[in-house]
């Protein structure tokens, strides 16, 4: 498409087979679409297969230049949803469109009933359009908020109600004095930001259909913050939320008068300015009192509990993203370690039974009655927060003193073995159901929805080494499986392992890591060097040497088998695993990169003085 001015990736729709769409607005006022498919299967090794993309065709949307486009999802039910457009031009036109479903998915090209107007909110002349923003409140999820900014410094914000195809114009505000060059909501729909050619940034308030202009949460950490760095910033470009909606992204061109012309007019295009918005106060009233460090804490305090609280509204099948929580927790460490205390505490309580619950005595007891019962998603949660911010404390000085902190260390023990239960529960319940339905071909006996559950010697004898403490369905389903003539399970049972280095023989001591047992010498019974190899985090057998694992950065662990995604969606250790084998087999969604311990992508290893996969 011949001078493309502005690109918008579209969510990921989980119908019949995962794709999206990519919406490209070019200044002749036509959209083109095209339709990218996920990957078949995920690899470290390098690719040569492209990914599957095909051009569906073009939209007329306006008359002159597209400015800015953005997606919406309607009723996020996998089954159910729908697909909203949002598109604004030049002329100052902003569009709804609401997509069809059944040939968006299926459609070889854009026929004119794929995308249908619903409603043209501003009409040609209200000035240009420069930025769009939406979102979907998830406690009114057939609402949108539609964030308008303008050539002229303005900010419009309108209310889209789609059960009953209302649309109420909330009202025009002005916060700058140049081009409106980025929106971004916050807190599910009740704050908004915005940016400006004039290199200036507000923050505004949604509360009772009206849009209140408050300040920004000033240095609540005791961290480096915009107003301590010398700066030669002229404007600013665009800005994004964080996924914990804690940290704030700033896009900003530099002043090329105010640069050194032999070093810095030369390297310095453009920077990113990260900015604490965990202290936003979501009342307007209250930014008319003094200014209080002791109000932006409390605030912050409030702001993480909801972020960690918004895991269990999330949608299951994407990974944990909560570097922006990480980072907030690992500063109160550093600025109130008491603060810190007590929000761990709150969200323990919340998530174990509400506020009267009362942990702060005996937190592993309770943790350990409550573990079966929660969801694989909360304990990865609190697997996470425990290896970033509590196993990093000192254990004399931080988050109540030495016997606090070892009861956080012995529940993360918990948590993690409670984690491991799950996936050895759920191969080995594969296994035998496979072998209960009758299937005698080696190749398929336990494939289900493309994942095969490998290394049963070493779950096994992981289940035999631990019987002591196993749970009593575990310790039938090992029995069962145990008695099934090995011959049947060829392709998954090995017994003996072999060490990459020496071929010496390597046993079961741990599911993380093995040592092989040395190289035995010709003249002598003493053996060579034992050499350390890890294994893998899902099938606990050694890694392969001839392929990259897959790397967790944050527990360290190494995987050359990926986990089932099913593993990821369970509620609570379940009585039976057939129901969730059957949602696995139904599945047609490849296995994702997961660490099935801490809920993250998983990636290949890069050299160390490369970049860093995370800024916390």
């Amino acid at each position: 498409m011949i001078s493309s001015l502005t690109v918008a990736w579209s969510p990921h729709l989980r119908w019949k087979s995962g794709f999206s769409v990519l919406a490209v607005g070019g200044k002749s006022g036509r959209l083109s679409f095209w339709r990218f498919h996920q990957p078949q299967c995920y690899s470290t090794r390098s690719s040569s297969e492209s990914s599957h993309a095909s051009f569906l065709g073009f939209l007329q949307a306006h008359n002159t230049w597209i400015t800015s486009i953005t997606w919406a999802l309607i009723d996020s039910d996998a089954s159910n949803h729908q697909v909203m457009l949002f598109t604004g031009s030049c002329n100052g036109s902003v569009k709804i469109w609401q997509a069809c479903n059944k040939e968006l998915q299926e459609s070889s090209d854009i026929s004119p009933v794929s995308f249908s107007l619903l409603k043209e909110v501003t009409s040609v002349d209200c000035g240009p359009v420069s930025v769009l923003s939406v979102i979907v409140p998830l406690d009114s999820p057939s609402k949108i908020s539609l964030a308008i900014g303008k050539g002229s410094g303005t900010v419009d914000v309108w209310i889209c109600e789609m059960c009953s195809s209302t649309f109420k114009k909330v009202g025009s505000y002005r916060g700058h004095d140049h081009i409106v060059t980025g929106l971004a909501w916050a807190f599910n729909g009740h704050c908004l930001y915005s940016c400006s050619q004039d290199n200036t940034l507000c923050s505004w308030i949604l509360m009772e259909n009206y849009l209140h202009q408050v300040s920004i949460p000033s240095n609540t950490l005791g961290m480096m913050s915009s107003a301590d760095m010398p700066t030669a910033f002229d404007s600013c470009c665009g800005l994004a939320v964080s996924p914990g909606n804690l940290v704030l992204a700033v896009v900003h061109g530099y002043d090329t008068e105010l640069l050194n012309p032999m070093y810095e007019a030369r390297s310095c295009k453009a920077a990113i300015e990260f900015l604490w918005i965990g202290g936003q106060h979501l009342d307007p009233i209250s930014d008319i009192l003094p200014d209080s460090s002791e109000r932006e804490m409390t605030c912050l305090e409030t702001n993480i509990l909801w972020s960690l609280q918004q895991f269990n509204h999330n949608p299951l099948d994407k990974p944990l993203i909560m570097w922006d929580i990480v980072a907030a927790l690992l500063a109160f460490n550093q600025s109130n370690p008491k603060c810190l205390e007590n929000i761990l505490l709150k969200w323990l309580a919340s998530v174990l039974g509400g506020p009267e619950c009362d942990i702060s005595t005996d937190l592993s007891q309770a943790f350990s009655r409550y573990l079966p019962r929660l969801a694989s998603r909360t304990l990865q949660l609190f697997n996470v927060i425990t290896r970033q911010v509590v196993l990093k404390m000192d254990d004399d000085k931080d988050l109540g003193g030495v016997e606090l902190w070892d009861m956080w260390k012995k529940v993360h023990i918990d948590v993690e073995r409670e984690l491991r239960d799950r996936l050895v529960g759920f191969s080995l319940s594969v296994i035998s159901s496979n072998i209960v339905s009758g299937c005698d071909e080696e190749d398929n006996v336990c494939r289900i929805g493309g994942w095969v559950p490998i290394g049963l010697a070493q779950m096994e004898r992981w289940v035999d080494f631990n019987k002591a403490d196993m749970k009593e369905n575990l310790m039938h389903l090992a029995e069962n499986v145990g008695r099934t003539k090995k011959r049947r399970l060829n392709s998954i049972y090995t017994m003996q392992e072999e060490c990459s280095f020496c071929s010496a023989s390597v046993p079961l001591g741990s599911p993380e890591f093995a040592f092989c047992q040395g190289e035995k010498t010709n003249e002598s019974e003493t053996r060579g060097p034992s050499h350390k190899l890890p294994r893998c985090s899902v099938s606990m057998l050694v890694c392969p040497p001839t392929t990259p694992p897959w790397h967790c950065v944050c527990c360290k662990r190494w995987a050359s088998q990926l986990a089932p995604s099913t593993l990821f969606t369970l509620p609570e250790y379940p009585s039976d695993f057939e129901p969730f084998i059957q949602q696995q087999r139904s599945s047609t969604h490849p296995t994702k990169p997961w660490c099935p311990f801490c809920g993250i992508l998983l990636q290949r290893l890069q050299p160390e003085f490369l970049l860093s996969p995370t800024p916390v």
